[in-house]
């Protein structure tokens, strides 16, 4: 668990996860639900729930990462066993139209993540508004605040204000709910390492006392060192 004193877990040397190969990590939408561990609801890195980790790998699964919708927020009871039994839920919103999260247009959605976030307390869990959000905060070509980086998959959630006004509005409606088991969590993707996209990531930042923890993903691709 996350202990209520401070935001870090309580494991003794924590691990967040292995990395493994891309070989290992299937990218079917059905085993995109569980990543950090590798844990796929579909089977298909051979784990059927999140104790078989250490069965595969040789080592205990401390955070299991979760991707969540409006229409899929609740957590599972797989999900709730596992953070009664001590382990940490990480929770990554998938939300993609960032102007109407931070307009309250859909503060229904956020009310959903909200009672997911209060299933689990006093546990805390890490929760992340939209993990990776440079890759989707251009729409063709970005200048100004973002610097100068080209749009790469084709997809635009919204502007680096719209993003900044995502996490303000959840927090305005977290707090409102008195929700205290939740530990903030910005999650930038490996092309934080290239400098071009620094200005993009400094302008997606949300701001003084919004975020708890600081996360990357890096994957083990040639290209990316």
């Amino acid at each position: 668990r996350v202990s209520s004193a401070s935001s870090s877990p309580s494991h003794p040397s924590p691990v967040l996860a292995e990395m493994h190969s891309a070989a290992e990590v299937s990218t079917s939408k059905a085993a995109c639900r569980y990543e950090l561990g590798q844990h796929s609801a579909s089977g298909s890195t051979g784990i059927t729930d999140a104790s078989h980790y250490r069965e595969k790998y040789g080592a205990p699964l401390h955070i299991l990462r979760i991707f969540q919708g409006a229409s899929y927020a609740s957590l599972t009871d797989l999900e709730k066993s596992w953070v009664n039994g001590g382990g940490i839920v990480w929770y990554g919103v998938t939300e993609s139209d960032w102007g109407a999260m931070a307009s309250g247009a859909k503060d229904d959605a956020i009310q959903k993540y909200i009672d997911a976030a209060l299933s689990i307390a006093p546990a805390k869990m890490f929760l992340c508004m939209r993990y990776e959000p440079e890759l989707y905060a251009v729409n063709d070509t970005a200048t100004g605040e973002a610097g100068t980086v080209t749009n790469a998959n084709d997809k635009f959630y919204g502007t680096p204000a719209e993003y900044r006004g995502m996490w303000a509005r959840t927090r305005e409606l977290f707090d409102a709910a008195n929700v205290t088991n939740v530990v903030w969590a910005m999650d930038y993707s490996v092309e934080a390492t290239d400098p071009a996209y620094h200005p993009l990531l400094a302008a997606l930042w949300p701001g003084d006392g919004m975020v708890d923890w600081l996360f990357w993903n890096l994957f083990k691709f040639t290209d990316q060192k």
